[in-house]
């Protein structure tokens, strides 16, 4: 089993091939973690007035749905919901038939592992602005889209990724807990890891290491926010808070979410598709005989990626301020070829 990883130098080489060669990004940071081994390392610009510092803060886009299926990984383990818990048992004002027609109930489970059947985006998602699509999409507009909703016959019976899925999850979950999202998260995942660089509303005292945003021509843009689908990828994060995050899954026992990390783990699901299987929010990968358990994201500003080795104990972050993907350095870094 392959212990030899990219040195600091190795991957600055990969940054600057991406921003400088390729030119696919505006600047982007990458971290890893193996043994006693923590780095970052970073290139390029955070924005037209200065360089992108290992500190800085990105959109994480859909690595959010991982930190969601932890929150119901941690609140079954509390006891609060089960897996089987209906979404209608936790939202107010639905019959027990709604959304589900004439198919069996959607639970948090199908939710979490995107076998709900519900649409990647839900029908009434008519964003007022494009630069920022999920903005104005609130409660009362994701309520009416359940409320009509009609699902196909084959709904929860295979996988079908769903930024809809995630995001009602977050959602049922905070009000099942009587709080936002964001302070579910903040209480259940950031505080006890030590994540302070993690959220979803800037701080005043962390709005300076807050990455400019870029399209795909590197031309600034403005942020993403998420309304009531914030589970599905409205967090920010640094990579150093993400290697913390993901040093728990890693290690559980060391974690204080031990219990709850091991009960997430432990739920996989097939998506028909091959060498891959999906967990509760986390995608599993065959790689060289080796799971490699990982998620990604892009909004219309950033690029994320991260992933871990159960059987090296290694976990990588990567994090781009601008619209690309950033998986192949990630994978390159936790792979080696």
């Amino acid at each position: 089993m392959p212990d030899i990883f990219p040195t600091d130098d190795d991957i600055r080489r990969m940054l600057e091939r991406h921003v400088d060669v390729e030119r696919k990004a505006a600047g982007a940071v990458a971290g890893i973690i193996h043994g006693d081994r923590h780095s970052i390392v970073a290139h390029g610009a955070a924005d037209a007035a200065k360089t992108l510092e290992t500190d800085a803060v990105f959109e994480i886009a859909s690595v959010t749905k991982v930190f969601t299926g932890l929150l119901l990984a941690d609140m079954v383990e509390r006891a609060e919901v089960d897996f089987d818990t209906t979404v209608c048992a936790l939202l107010p004002g639905f019959s027990k038939n709604t959304p589900t027609g004439d198919g069996p109930p959607i639970t948090l489970l199908d939710l979490a592992t995107h076998h709900s059947g519900l649409p990647r985006l839900p029908g009434n998602f008519a964003p007022a602005d494009r630069q920022d699509p999920y903005l104005d999409y609130d409660a009362e507009k994701l309520y009416a889209f359940l409320a009509s909703y009609v699902p196909p016959p084959d709904a929860g019976t295979k996988y079908a990724y769903s930024n809809l899925g995630a995001g009602l999850l977050g959602h049922a979950l905070a009000v099942r807990a009587g709080m936002s999202y964001e302070e579910l998260v903040q209480a259940v995942i950031l505080r006890p890891l030590g994540m302070a660089s993690t959220f979803i509303a800037i701080p005043a005292a962390q709005a300076g290491k807050v990455a400019q945003g870029h399209n795909q021509a590197l031309a600034p843009v403005g942020a993403w926010h998420h309304g009531s689908l914030g589970g599905c990828g409205g967090l920010r994060s640094s990579a150093g808070d993400l290697l913390k995050f993901l040093a728990a899954f890693i290690d559980p026992p060391s974690s204080p979410l031990h219990h709850s990390i091991e009960r997430m783990l432990a739920c996989r699901k097939p998506t028909g598709i091959k060498d891959l299987e999906i967990g509760m929010g986390w995608h599993i990968s065959q790689k060289k005989g080796r799971d490699i358990i990982w998620h990604n994201g892009m909004t219309g500003g950033f690029g994320s990626f991260a992933a871990f080795d159960p059987a090296t104990k290694t976990g990588v972050a990567v994090l781009a301020n601008t619209e690309c993907v950033v998986d192949g350095i990630g994978m390159n870094i936790l792979c080696p070829p």
